[in-house]
């Protein structure tokens, strides 16, 4: 082969190589596509120092970006996805813990989707239902009080009220619906409380240690923690012969719920 050839061969070789990766411009917005797909992962699972491995998977058939990670938390670790658009500019899917939340994606929140309120407006010692569907046909699947901080997914009118699609600050995200004239925008998270730091301990591999409204298993389970979970402990009671305490999680927005002591070293 000539020297023409050997100047051909390797401009082929390097026009290959441009459009499998598309030169720097591609590698930028891969960078940023897996930035992005982490910080948002950070934001989901409120934990906004820890690593993630991440994996940029190509290009699908309709012009959208797989992008793939795992986040290390404090006591595990949990795989996600990311999406973007043909450009590699613009997040069009997360998807955690078996189910799209696009709730999360970056600018939801700018407007009402995907932020977080707090239930204000009850009567003392009422209680907001949280129900299946929007509209009070629907079966009562939870029940909200005074202050409860909550994730909005969305709003819609039923007859003449407004009810909103509602996601719980904790472990399982419970979701539900809820009257709109309820919530309101939070300012920012309740201020901290006093009590000592305890961890979970002593709960079976594989299982979790409920945490619930009440003192007491006839109480509904509002959460659930694995061992090695940090929680400050508010204050224990008797209840039967079961010593049950009240907790505060030590997340962004600090829930509040009763588990059983003998989890709490």
């Amino acid at each position: 082969m000539g020297v023409c050839g050997s100047f051909r061969q390797a401009a082929l070789v390097i026009a290959i190589s441009f459009a499998m990766y598309g030169g720097p411009a591609a590698a930028q917005s891969r960078d940023f596509m897996l930035n992005a797909c982490a910080s948002v992962a950070q934001s989901y699972f409120r934990d906004f120092t820890a690593r993630s491995d991440m994996k940029y998977n190509g290009q699908r058939v309709d012009g959208t970006h797989a992008v793939n990670g795992r986040i290390f938390l404090e006591t595990r670790s949990e795989d996600f996805a990311c999406s973007f658009e043909r450009s590699g500019q613009r997040m069009v899917e997360f998807f955690a813990e078996g189910r799209v939340r696009n709730a999360y994606l970056p600018g939801t929140g700018a407007a009402e989707q995907g932020s977080v309120v707090q239930v204000t407006g009850l009567r003392a010692g009422d209680t907001l239902n949280v129900r299946s569907g929007p509209g009070t046909n629907n079966r009562i699947v939870g029940a909200l009080s005074n202050g409860t901080f909550v994730r909005n997914l969305g709003c819609r009118m039923q007859s003449s009220t407004r009810w909103c699609q509602i996601e719980m600050m904790t472990d399982m995200r419970e979701r539900g619906w809820v009257a709109g004239r309820f919530l309101t925008r939070a300012g920012s998270a309740p201020p901290p409380a006093s009590g000592p730091l305890m961890t979970v301990t002593g709960v079976p591999a594989n299982d979790v240690l409920n945490v619930r409204a009440g003192p007491g298993t006839n109480h509904r389970i509002v959460g659930a923690l694995g061992n090695g979970s940090q929680v400050r402990n508010l204050g224990c009671r008797m209840q039967g012969s079961s010593r049950w305490c009240r907790i505060e999680m030590q997340s962004d927005m600090r829930e509040r719920g009763w588990v059983n002591a003998r989890y709490l070293r």
